[in-house]
């Protein structure tokens, strides 16, 4: 009888006694026991048993598939598979082939009782695999709760004895970064000029480059905090950055991201570029020049729309239906009389995600959970209603605090804000200037078919 030997080792499991040399010793052991011919042995080191694209592994099952061997020896089934539906697909595959897997540190008889032993060591190897992936979470969760960090250390610290620290030279650099891009340079100028300085990269061997400034500029362990599976908590680490240069740093982020120039020989000519979208589809609405209507041009009216981009698609299916050409002047007065009157008072301002203050946003999204997790368990019956209460009591006075915090947001704020920004945007006479003024609180307008118009902030 030909043997086939498989075995199997995870980085972790070289220090329990599953080392490929300790399995191969075994399983060799026993062919010479039992007088079986060793055909071949099928090493995988350093890969889960959960993966079913192991290259020795899948070599092996080819060679079984061509009647290479009669038999595959493992020295315990988890080195085999880890997953139920794995094991159980690749051994009826096997099955007809006429080849079996056998444990020889786990004996199975040939009958309803070996079935059931057999499946129930293929449910503890996969049991084990979940469980350590729950208890890896499980402890990962902790450290952060405890203030210190998972995973790498970022550049401007360093770890000493376990815990994070500044490196004051690359601190300074960090600081840099900051002040740069908050002075209004982009990431690729930062990036030139720390290569231009002769300042080493993050990677040893790279060069800076716009995602190491990206990495940087949105890493909240800069300021003190930890940011772990959605949820932030408060580090034990030293904070490089202030919290207002953090935040004047995220808001220029999604400004710049979100509110790019738009390019063109019309873009000095309209105020609404770039700000316009079709109600309807929600494409950006483009300029139509008219030179039928040269005449009234002449006469002082404009012979300029906009027009919704997606209208002048070739595809019929793509095309969108809103073909209304809106006079831009019109329309941009519209829309400034629309603003005007809002500030007046007469409409609320749906306010977006980044008026708000970003580490009170966070926390306000994990007190909600928090929340939500005491009423959880207490419906569930882990916790007494009074237990729920008092966790309920808690989060409710946190958040409390958080929104007298972040009253600097409130209605009136930006309205009186939105106003001076307004009375600029009158004064001006260049239409590129008023659009930038404009979108440092306008994040769309949005144009329909009957001439209506909704100013998103």
């Amino acid at each position: 009888m030909k043997a086939a030997l498989y075995v199997r080792v995870s980085t972790d499991e070289q220090v329990e006694g599953y080392s490929l040399t300790a399995q191969t010793n075994l399983l060799t052991a026993y062919c010479k026991k039992e007088n079986i011919e060793v055909y071949k042995i099928y090493a995988d080191e350093g890969i889960s048993g959960q993966k079913e694209n192991r290259p020795q592994f899948q070599q092996m099952i080819t060679d079984a598939e061509s009647k290479q061997f009669h038999i595959i020896l493992v020295h315990k089934y988890d080195r085999f598979a880890r997953k139920v539906e794995l094991s159980q697909r690749i051994k009826g595959q096997l099955s007809k082939c006429n080849i079996n897997v056998v444990s020889i540190t786990e004996p199975i008889e040939d009958n309803p009782m070996g079935f059931f032993v057999s499946g129930l060591h293929e449910l503890m190897a996969e049991y084990y695999i979940k469980n350590l992936a729950q208890e890896v979470k499980k402890g990962m969760r902790e450290r952060v709760k405890q203030g210190l960090s998972n995973g790498s250390v970022p550049y401007g610290y360093t770890t000493e004895k376990g815990h994070m620290c500044i490196n004051q030279e690359q601190a300074a650099v960090v600081k840099k970064i900051f002040n740069m891009y908050n002075e209004g340079y982009g990431t690729p100028r930062i990036s030139n000029w720390l290569a231009e300085n002769g300042i080493s990269s993050p990677v040893p061997g790279c060069v800076w480059n716009h995602y190491t400034i990206l990495y940087i500029l949105k890493n909240i362990k800069y300021i003190g905090y930890i940011k772990h599976a959605g949820e932030i908590y408060k580090g034990l680490h030293e904070p490089i950055i202030e919290n207002s240069t953090f935040e004047l740093a995220q808001k220029y982020l999604v400004d710049r991201m979100c509110k790019r120039e738009p390019k063109g020989k019309n873009e000095l000519k309209f105020m609404l570029l770039g700000l316009a979208r079709c109600g309807v589809c929600g494409k950006k609405m483009g300029i139509h020049a008219s030179w039928k209507n040269v005449r009234k041009q002449r006469n002082g009216e404009s012979y300029y729309y906009y027009v919704c981009s997606g209208h002048k698609m070739h595809e019929n299916t793509l095309r969108c239906s809103n073909s209304k050409y809106h006079p831009a002047d019109q329309l941009e007065n519209q829309v400034l009389k629309g603003i005007e009157y809002i500030i007046e008072g007469q409409e609320a301002i749906v306010q977006s995600d980044r008026s708000i203050d970003y580490i009170a946003k966070n926390q306000v999204d994990r007190i909600e959970k928090e929340k939500a997790r005491a009423k959880a368990a207490y419906l569930s019956e882990d916790f007494t209603i009074e237990e729920y209460r008092k966790v309920k009591d808690e989060c409710e006075a946190k958040l409390k605090a958080i929104n007298s915090e972040i009253k600097k947001n409130s209605q009136e704020t930006i309205k009186r804000e939105l106003k001076n920004v307004m009375e600029e945007v009158r004064a001006e006479t260049s239409p590129a200037k008023k659009r930038l003024l404009l979108s440092k609180y306008v994040k769309a307008v949005r144009i329909y078919p009957d001439d209506r118009v909704s100013i998103h902030f």
